[in-house]
């Protein structure tokens, strides 16, 4: 890789050292100095690209810096390392971006939407679309009734009702095998697949060279009425009740064992009159988000290490690295960085912006589904309503001055 150094800029006397120099020194920096020194000069910060492409210093700090790994990026884009990394930051300066929207799908009843690296997987009542996340057009239909769909790249996993059961089916794109299984509740992760069946006993789906690993590694014992969410963040694994206990299963358990209690709303107090995982979503280890009735009941309970996040109308959620996406039944997006609520408490929006607003003669309308897709220097977001899916473009109008 050359290194072509834009030298129009006030000079320092860092400058005046040789870039061989600065290559030696920078190559032995940790991933987050060498960034920091990204922000020093116009030659400093070639020097650091420099580094961070010859030595891999971008991929160490997707593994080692982002949220969960990086996962739910790598997931959600067909961005480089760096690019990917970058744009796990753009999100931290969300409260100085600019939204338009970019596209209109014409799309009733959406089920629910999914980004599989360049394609939009959309799944309607009564069938799964793909689209092309270029120019919005659909790429391939799918005529199969779902609850849901997924890809990551090594399994599809479809969600169907069999005799008034759900059921998951997984296929392998390694092999052409696949495992089916009835479930209460699950969670997909690249090559993994975790169920926890109508026996409260969690299996395991690995889908590995020739086959799928199955196994059957813990059960839980409490009330499985109240089972609601399953989060797997990292190698560890929680199941969130609806009481507020938090159960997690640790490597070499035989059960799931209590780990904490969240301050949960009042159950007598019932928040709502659809499935509990459109109003509740488990975010960052063990945290959640609920929605309440009234905005005198907003606020946020925390401990060391989880917390409980309760918001006025708030209809669905999605965990976006160190972002929690929200979608209001007003028609209104919310956008809040979840390290603030360490540091500071404060829960009000970092971004917001109002679906009617952006779209001329547009009815007011719960928001349904969220989902976000990355691309080079901006993200894509898109929000359903019952009548419809949109595409709305979040970018910062002056990048390099906000980023560097």
């Amino acid at each position: 890789m050359e290194m072509e150094i834009d030298d129009t800029h006030e000079e320092c006397a860092w400058d005046l050292c040789p870039k061989e120099i600065l290559i030696k020194i920078f190559k032995h920096l940790e991933p987050k100095d060498l960034l920091t020194c990204m922000h020093v000069s116009n030659m400093w910060r070639t020097i650091a690209e420099y580094c961070g492409q010859t030595f891999d210093t971008w991929s160490l700090l997707v593994k080692n810096h982002m949220h969960n790994r990086g996962t739910t990026f790598r997931q959600k884009s067909l961005l480089s390392n760096r690019n990917l990394y970058l744009n796990s930051r753009m999100w931290c300066c969300v409260d100085k971006a600019k939204v338009k929207l970019k596209h209109v799908y014409n799309l009733k009843d959406v089920l629910k939407i999914h980004v599989y690296k360049g394609s939009l997987i959309v799944v309607c009542k009564h069938s799964v679309k793909y689209f092309n996340l270029e120019d919005g057009q659909i790429i391939n239909e799918i005529k199969e009734e779902c609850l849901d769909y997924q890809e990551t790249d090594f399994l599809v996993a479809k969600i169907t009702l069999h005799e008034g059961n759900k059921q998951i089916s997984l296929f392998s794109k390694r092999h052409k095998t696949y495992e089916c299984s009835r479930f209460k509740i699950y969670a997909i992760q690249d090559n993994k697949c975790i169920v926890i069946n109508s026996r409260i006993c969690a299996i395991y789906y690995e889908c590995q060279h020739k086959c799928f690993k199955k196994r059957v590694f813990g059960r839980y014992y409490s009330d499985s009425k109240l089972l609601t969410a399953m989060f797997v963040y990292m190698d560890d694994m929680y199941l969130f009740v609806r009481n507020g206990n938090v159960f997690r299963y640790e490597h070499g358990d035989s059960h799931f064992k209590k780990f904490c209690t969240l301050q949960v709303p009042d159950p007598e107090e019932k928040l709502v009159q659809y499935p509990p995982e459109v109003f509740m979503t488990m975010f960052h280890k063990c945290s959640v988000v609920y929605g309440v009735q009234n905005k005198e009941k907003e606020g946020l309970t925390k401990t060391l290490d989880h917390m409980t996040l309760l918001y006025a109308d708030v209809n669905c959620a999605l965990e976006h690295g160190d972002v929690l996406l929200l979608g209001f039944k007003d028609g209104k997006v919310g956008i809040v960085n979840v390290k603030k609520f360490w540091s500071s408490g404060d829960v009000s929006l970092d971004f917001e912006f109002y679906v009617q607003d952006m779209i001329q003669g547009q009815d007011v309308e719960p928001i349904t589904n969220l989902e976000v897709y990355e691309d080079e220097n901006c993200h894509h977001v898109f929000v359903s309503t019952s009548s419809n899916l949109y595409q709305f473009l979040i970018y910062q109008p002056d990048y390099n001055k906000v980023m560097l």
